[in-house]
């Protein structure tokens, strides 16, 4: 029997569209429906943008860099570029994520270089559009994630945060990662 080669991220991705199918007929029907990744990052249920992300990788061994934040994790080198690897829970709210099996890096860019914010699980695909946009973030969105809350979606009986990479990426806190 051969061994199965590994699966590449993009293929992955996609493979996480298919499986997410749930709402799938609901985005057909509506023309300005659309679709972004939906992951978790701690107790946030949170929407990323397809056209701010890149690669999901599995999280890597990292070269720790002395001098900076405690939620810079390090470095990782991935096809020839060096990819500063952040740990968002511990950004956001303080809470250093523990890295297991469901943990995963998702690459993101910002001009010239790319990050990779690490997140608790990759979810999958999820429909949203202007039938399922609340009208304001909800009561309750934690203090620290509302900067980067662009909406908000009612998807499944959960309410989903969609997440501003650009407005993290401009955030002087986030580019002042230096002690």
């Amino acid at each position: 029997m051969a061994m199965a080669a590994a699966q590449h991220p993009f293929d992955q991705l996609l493979e996480l569209a298919g499986r997410s199918g749930q709402g799938g007929a609901a985005q057909a029907a509506s023309p300005t429906s659309s679709g972004a990744l939906g992951l978790r990052v701690g107790a946030h249920a949170l929407l990323f943008a397809l056209a701010e992300t890149g690669e999901i990788v599995p999280v890597p061994r990292l070269t720790r860099v002395p001098g900076v934040q405690p939620w810079l994790l390090g470095i990782v080198s991935l096809r020839g570029r060096i990819v500063p690897v952040i740990d968002l829970g511990d950004f956001l709210e303080g809470r250093h994520t523990s890295i297991g099996p469901r943990t995963r890096i998702v690459i993101a860019s910002g001009g010239d270089w790319s990050y990779g914010l690490v997140v608790d699980e990759i979810i999958g695909m999820r429909p949203i559009g202007p039938a399922n946009r609340l009208p304001e973030l909800p009561a309750g969105t934690a203090p620290t994630l509302k900067p980067y809350a662009r909406a908000a979606y009612a998807i499944d009986n959960q309410v989903w945060s969609e997440f501003d990479i650009g407005r993290l990426l401009a955030d002087p806190r986030f580019m002042a990662a230096a002690l």
